[in-house]
């Protein structure tokens, strides 16, 4: 989670690149697509655990940082899974665990877990995507210029991507390090049944770099779990 740009760590968090396989003509299925959002945000925000996953393949090459994760979280908020990091020019898969506002790695050729302050990085807690006041179900209420586009498939399942925008500051809490006044373009895609399927953001997240976007996907489940600290 270093990085050679004053940048956002897109952090500790989890990560699955979700492909949308052939769209259609139908536009989404009724009903106001704010509304649509909120009913998926619930979903979610009741859930008793979320796998999620996070990837970017934009990240620049001269920044060292998360490339990607996935795991499992709850909204005490706490996460636990792996990321894929590049640092010190080598990239590879870690452990990680966030829980009580500490966020714990285990790097290559270490065997115990250690403390990772990600304070120092302008980096988010990982475990507060999760989090259901200013997570990434939160931004549901921000968005700006909201509307429905057409419904696609995706593995044979129906969704449709509701597209806005976010400003800066309204994901600043996530993200530290982007400016305030810039704007992300966001699509979440939700299935028929209203239930938020992944969310696309794309924007200036480091500093002197181009756009990139991550594709963050969320997946509610009934299951409680566990998560606390390495000892």
């Amino acid at each position: 989670m270093l990085r050679r740009t004053s940048a956002v760590s897109a952090a500790t968090l989890v990560l699955v690149a979700i492909s949308a396989c052939g769209g259609g003509d139908d536009s989404g299925s009724g009903g106001d697509p704010q509304e649509r959002l909120e009913a998926a945000r619930k979903v979610i925000d009741d859930a008793e655990s979320i796998e999620l996953s996070l990837e970017t393949s934009d990240l620049p090459s001269d920044v060292e940082g998360i490339i990607s994760a996935e795991g499992i979280g709850t909204h005490d908020p706490a996460f636990d899974g792996t990321a894929q990091v590049r640092a010190f020019g080598i990239t590879g898969e870690v452990p990680v665990v966030a829980v009580d506002g500490e966020v714990y790695f285990k790097l290559p050729f270490k065997s115990d877990y250690e403390t990772f302050d990600v304070s120092k990085y302008d980096a988010p807690d990982p475990a507060d995507l999760l989090s259901t006041d200013d997570g990434l179900t939160s931004m549901i209420t921000s968005l700006e210029d909201v509307e429905a586009g057409e419904t696609e498939l995706d593995d044979e399942t129906k969704v449709t991507p509701i597209d806005g925008t976010l400003t800066g500051k309204s994901i600043s809490t996530l993200f530290p390090s982007v400016d305030d006044s810039s704007v992300f373009d966001v699509s979440f895609r939700v299935d028929d049944d209203d239930v938020l399927r992944d969310a696309t953001i794309s924007g200036p997240f480091y500093p002197d770099a181009d756009d990139l976007t991550y594709t963050i996907a969320l997946t509610a489940s009934d299951e409680s779990v566990d998560i606390s600290a390495p000892s």
